[in-house]
């Protein structure tokens, strides 16, 4: 079972604020010769800060922040600009524009192909897959991220947010103690 808690729509907002140094410290630990450190760190930062999946949690920016930085690791190896799934997917987190549309808006590949714009559809993503799967182990709740909206998860999708939501998890315990909160992540 995964040690990140779900997210709580109505909460004080609590989230302490996350630097992109901190970012950037673990970008280069699981990626040393990426030369986009810096965009993709300040992206993932500002939406993290911007729109926390967590926000009544102190850690709630860094659990965010965590689970952007697995996505994104497992699934464009930290490239911005990654053309995937025969021209399909794009971007940091392989988004598919022509079925995704976040609050209204179309999603197209320019959005998905800057860092920041990017992170920010994603958190809408994964709000949006968590609320999907609520029935499902936390460990499967990104399958609907997995599938780009698709509500009927499958064992490749299933597979893949437990990976994701395992690295996630192994980001948060090896950087919680940085925020200065309780490396405790029991809910």
């Amino acid at each position: 079972m995964s040690n990140l808690v779900r997210p709580v729509e109505v909460a004080p907002f609590r989230a302490i604020p996350i630097s992109s140094s901190l970012l950037m410290e673990v970008l280069y630990k699981i990626d040393p010769f990426n030369r986009n450190h810096s965009e993709i760190s300040s992206a993932i930062a500002d939406a993290a800060n911007q729109d926390p999946l967590f926000p009544h949690r102190e850690d709630g920016c860094l659990r965010t922040a965590c689970i952007l930085l697995a996505i994104a690791f497992s699934s464009s190896r930290l490239s911005t600009n990654l053309i995937g799934n025969n021209g399909s997917t794009f971007g940091l987190y392989q988004i598919h524009p022509p079925k995704t549309d976040v609050n209204g808006k179309v999603i197209t590949v320019n959005l998905l192909n800057s860092a920041r714009d990017a992170s920010l559809i994603a958190i809408d993503l994964i709000r949006t897959s968590m609320l999907r799967c609520k029935d499902r182990p936390w460990s499967e709740r990104l399958s609907v991220f997995a599938l780009n909206g698709d509500e009927s998860a499958n064992e490749v999708t299933i597979f893949q947010s437990m990976e994701r939501m395992a690295l996630a998890d192994r980001f948060l315990s090896e950087n919680s103690g940085k925020l200065g909160v309780a490396r405790q992540l029991k809910a």
